[in-house]
């Protein structure tokens, strides 16, 4: 692998720089100063330099109005998508033009890298517009999450050619009480909404389920905007705390827990007429499709493998990304049309291959054919791998 990489980047030379290398520790540079990473060719490289950001920002924008199109027509003008938005942090291994410093919340750290913005439509999971957070665009200054916010709102809005959308579906750091965007969000047990909780009287505490309540009440924000604050209270777990709130501990050093009721709480302006308590929370759980998004597209597609330091070279890297993840998508909506079975559209990249794209024409043909409750057994014997297709051998679907 190493001499066959020694022709696409002269800095790969023994094992151990390939290893550097893929590690993102060391970098071969080339007479201007630039930097590039292996196993990635300078020839590459510098047809990526040559791209056109704007170019590429509105191709992808076509694509998505193009794959968005026959839901928008089949609905009408009143047709409002859902969309969610959320912020991922893409670690950096070196000297990358623009990295920050931002809070991690999982290792509870400060780490070096971009901070990606992005705002998709859930039933579709298209991504419908990003902001990459740096540095060298005086993105360094401490500011509201809810200005990202405005912007993704914005773009969506350009985009699906719609003057308010219809549902914001998104984390809580981005709650900002605008009264001009029906507004979502999971609300933090503040002292403001404990208070509002603790004012409910017990006669509004309705009965879901067993052990569990639900109230719907109102709260009014610091900003004088009244809100909708939905409350389901359920019998669980409570972490016993000391007078000071810190928790306390057995002598194994074990967090002592006690059975209490647990509050989940959820903001959002829309009206109780049209949408109930439960109607709320199930449009508060479409919210995780851009938490699977984030995830595949970070994990499968290689977002965060930039092929260079340059600015200019991983804002290219973040559009074709994107771009191949929604052809891929419209792919597996065209392979689960011939197929006539949806769980090929519902396949991550992955597995999407090993079942589709590796699998011979004559099986595919085969698995069509059969019925759709058929699924063949997985061939455990190494011996009997050398079957290609049970057509070849004379067998017929069942």
């Amino acid at each position: 692998m190493a001499s066959y990489l020694q022709r696409l980047d002269g800095g790969v030379r023994t094992p151990s720089a390939l290893s550097d290398e893929l590690r993102n520790d060391l970098w071969a540079h080339d007479g201007q100063g630039r930097a590039t990473i292996a196993p990635l060719g300078r020839t590459f490289v510098e047809r990526l330099r040559l791209l056109d950001l704007d170019k590429l920002i509105v191709f992808q924008k076509k694509l998505v109005r193009r794959a968005l199109h026959p839901q928008l027509q089949l609905r009408g003008r009143r047709y409002r998508p859902i969309v969610a938005l959320d912020a991922t942090l893409l670690l950096l291994r070196g000297d990358f033009e623009g990295q920050g410093k931002f809070w991690d919340h999982v290792p509870k750290r400060a780490i070096g890298g971009y901070k990606l913005y992005i705002i998709i439509a859930v039933e579709s999971k298209l991504p419908l517009g990003f902001i990459l957070r740096t540095v060298e665009e005086g993105q360094d200054d401490p500011q509201s999450e809810a200005q990202f916010l405005d912007r993704l709102l914005a773009q969506a809005r350009e985009l699906l050619g719609v003057d308010h959308l219809g549902f914001i579906l998104f984390d809580k750091d981005f709650w900002k009480g605008d009264e001009e965007e029906k507004l979502i969000t999971a609300a933090v047990l503040y002292k403001s909404v404990k208070k509002a909780i603790a004012a409910v009287p017990r006669a509004n505490w309705i009965r879901a389920q067993r052990n569990e309540r639900c109230a719907d009440t109102q709260l009014t924000l610091a900003n004088g905007c009244t809100v909708r604050l939905i409350v389901w209270k359920k019998l669980g777990r409570v972490v016993v705390r000391n007078k000071n709130g810190k928790p306390k501990r057995d002598k194994r050093g074990r967090i002592l827990t006690r059975l209490g009721p647990v509050h989940y709480c959820y903001l959002t302006n829309l009206s109780a007429d049209e949408w109930g308590p439960r109607q709320v929370i199930a449009l508060y759980g479409k919210r995780w499709g851009v938490e699977d998004f984030i995830e595949e597209i970070k994990n499968q597609y290689h977002l965060g493998r930039f092929p260079g330091k340059d600015l200019k070279l991983v804002k290219v890297h973040l559009i074709p990304t994107l771009i191949l993840f929604i052809l891929v998508e419209q792919f597996k909506q065209l392979a689960a049309q011939w197929l006539g079975r949806a769980e090929y559209a519902r396949m991550e990249l992955c597995r999407f291959s090993r079942q589709f794209l590796q699998t011979p024409k004559a099986l595919l043909e085969w698995i069509k054919a059969a019925p759709k409750n058929y699924s063949p057994r997985r061939r455990q014997r190494r011996d009997q791998s050398f079957l290609k297709s049970p057509p070849a051998f004379g067998l017929s679907p069942p």
